[in-house]
């Protein structure tokens, strides 16, 4: 069941079309990749198939939950040693990175 309301049907991208930058996919990670990197300057083209969010990420309940699932953070940093730390950090500041 889909709860917004119906969009408007866009043209589709008939001429050439030139951007530093091109995004493929309006789900979360796309939408993501788009803003920040449009935030920093870059001039960015996002293609979506569908509708923006129309397919499973946009179907996922907006749940972005930074937490490790099987292992604790401290045995990765130990285990992986400067790699480890690196993507416990990076786990640990994603909903801010995504959102911010």
């Amino acid at each position: 069941m889909d709860s917004s309301p119906p969009r408007r049907a866009k043209a589709a991208l008939g001429e050439a079309t030139k951007a530093e930058i091109v995004v493929i996919g309006g789900g979360l990670t796309g939408l993501s990749a788009a803003l920040h990197l449009a935030r920093n300057g870059y001039q960015v083209l996002l293609l979506e198939g569908r509708t923006i969010g129309f397919g499973g990420s946009g179907r996922n309940n907006g749940q972005v939950i930074p937490i490790l699932s099987a292992a604790e953070p401290d045995w990765i940093e130990r285990t992986y040693g400067e790699v480890g730390e690196r993507f416990v950090h990076l786990l640990q500041n994603s909903a801010n990175t995504l959102f911010g």
